[in-house]
């Protein structure tokens, strides 16, 4: 398996390309703080969107926390990011393509909310994950040149989002550290099998409609091997706080703790929550906002 070199080389195709990124002012009428609605180009095609939010008239750079958000769903409104300037970070937080606003270009499945899991699935080149990940290591580049970042990004996801925290702290230096809850994409294949519900039931879908005799289940987990998380995790030498909820049926949390037990570095956390299934978990968000305040004092 090329799973390094495979990116390797999409990581080197993706930060060829400019980001040609736009800013432009988002109404929001606290006087201290700055929003500013921001555009780039994705990978190989298409311009994302996201919010940018800083504390204003703050010169001082400052560390990024970037955010995704959950499959088929979008970023959150600018009140849910504001905890976080409290702890000492400016935000950036971007929409996975076709899951946030339409923009007026060429890419498909604009404002999706289900239905991209099989998506160039036999085909680990054409897999929309790897444009997926690939828009967000240019996020990565994006949040460590601005002016006012001191070159350094902690990204938080759930589910979704989850997932892409986990591939970025694999594949880039800059990423300090990671808060991941029920991450998505962890092995997919067991996912696959215990799920009951969720995005992974979209493989099940694809089994019946296109292949009843699943004479490609060998082709398709060889794809989905490039994106699955208990391969990065391996290369993590990072930080990581994860939560699981053992109740979760779209993220089965056994997956999860695989990938959990994978990592290799030094300072992980797992915190698990016996009551709750795929759903906020207000305490893990408190926790999160802790531990990355830690982290920017270290």
């Amino acid at each position: 398996m090329d799973f390094i070199k495979f990116w390797q080389e999409t990581q080197k195709e993706s930060m060829a390309q400019p980001l040609n990124a736009k800013f432009e002012d988002y109404p929001f009428e606290l006087d201290n703080i700055e929003v500013k609605r921001v555009y780039f180009d994705g990978y190989r095609c298409g311009r994302l969107d996201g919010l940018y939010i800083r504390a204003k008239g703050v010169d001082e750079k400052k560390p990024i926390m970037l955010f995704s958000h959950g499959y088929s769903t979008r970023i959150f409104t600018v009140n849910r990011y504001l905890q976080w300037l409290a702890a000492g970070y400016n935000v950036l937080a971007v929409n996975v393509r076709g899951q946030g606003e339409p923009i007026n270009d060429d890419v498909p499945n604009n404002r999706v909310v289900s239905g991209i899991m099989t998506k160039g699935i036999l085909n680990k080149e054409k897999y929309i994950y790897r444009y997926i990940y690939a828009d967000f290591l240019r996020a990565v580049e994006l949040a460590t040149t601005l002016p006012e970042s001191d070159g350094t990004v902690g990204v938080f996801g759930a589910s979704q989002g989850g997932g892409i925290a986990l591939m970025l702290a694999a594949l880039d230096d800059r990423v300090k550290f990671i808060t991941a809850l029920y991450p998505f994409m962890s092995c997919i294949e067991y996912g696959f099998e215990h799920c009951s519900g969720g995005p992974y039931e979209e493989f099940w879908r694809y089994f019946k409609l296109f292949d009843a005799e699943m004479k490609t289940k060998e082709q398709v987990f060889n794809t989905l091997s490039y994106f699955d998380n208990i391969n990065f995790a391996p290369l993590i030498k990072c930080p990581v706080l994860m939560g699981i909820g053992l109740k979760d049926t779209a993220c089965p949390p056994e997956a999860s703790k695989k990938v959990f037990d994978t990592l290799t570095t030094e300072n992980k956390y797992l915190h698990k929550y016996p009551a709750h299934g795929h759903e906020d978990i207000w305490a893990f968000e408190d926790l999160a906002l802790q531990f990355a305040y830690r982290e920017r004092l270290k």
